[in-house]
């Protein structure tokens, strides 16, 4: 009888993984930590040595300058990791948790600049950090946060929450989004400088 009871506590417990999805693995968050390095350092690399006319060169109305972007760039950095951590407040459902894990999708997706978005009103440029310098410095200091988060944060599949563009979506999935989300604006940054008007020095 004691061993019935045993294999149903087993079986239980199979279900309810096999429902929620699979807990994060060490190779799971060490290639979030390596995403994570990767568009931060060619972030960083896009706009190293940019002259104040560089940073500011606008290729034509209504498009951002790499001061601009940089700025997005930085701010969205908080913004995005913080909604990631309040999902974590509450372990999510085993149902949400099913549809939960997008990393191929995001990795596909987010990147691609042949899909455009319009950014959400508190993430547009207003010049919040005066200073190129400034910008980078905020954009290091949110990237330091959200490189613990993601060495230390426990288990990011076991949370999830609703992403505006990719419905439920795991807060692993939410930190990767916010890394392909640097991926995608840097390239942004690589448009502007390959615009024929862009100053050569």
């Amino acid at each position: 009888m004691k061993r019935l009871q045993f294999l149903v506590v087993l079986l239980t417990l199979a279900l309810v993984t096999s429902l929620s999805g699979q807990a994060l693995t060490d190779t799971d968050r060490e290639k979030l930590l390596e995403h994570l390095d990767i568009t931060s350092m060619n972030f960083q690399n896009a706009v190293a040595g940019l002259s104040e006319e560089l940073w500011n060169y606008r290729a034509a109305e209504g498009r951002w300058t790499i001061a601009e972007v940089a700025e997005h760039i930085a701010a969205s950095e908080s913004l995005i990791r913080e909604m990631s951590r309040g999902a974590m407040a509450t372990p999510a459902s085993a149902e949400m948790l099913k549809e939960a894990r997008k990393d191929d999708v995001i990795l596909a997706r987010i990147p691609d600049r042949s899909s455009r978005f319009q950014a959400p009103e508190p993430l547009k440029p207003e010049n919040r950090y005066k200073t190129p310098a400034g910008t980078m410095e905020a954009f290091r200091t949110e990237r330091a946060i959200s490189m613990k988060m993601a060495r230390e944060g426990g288990d990011l599949r076991a949370y999830a929450a609703a992403n505006p563009v990719l419905g439920p979506t795991d807060v692993y999935g939410w930190m990767l989004f916010m890394s392909a989300h640097v991926e995608r604006h840097t390239k942004q940054i690589e448009e502007v400088k390959a615009d024929p008007g862009f100053p050569r020095t």
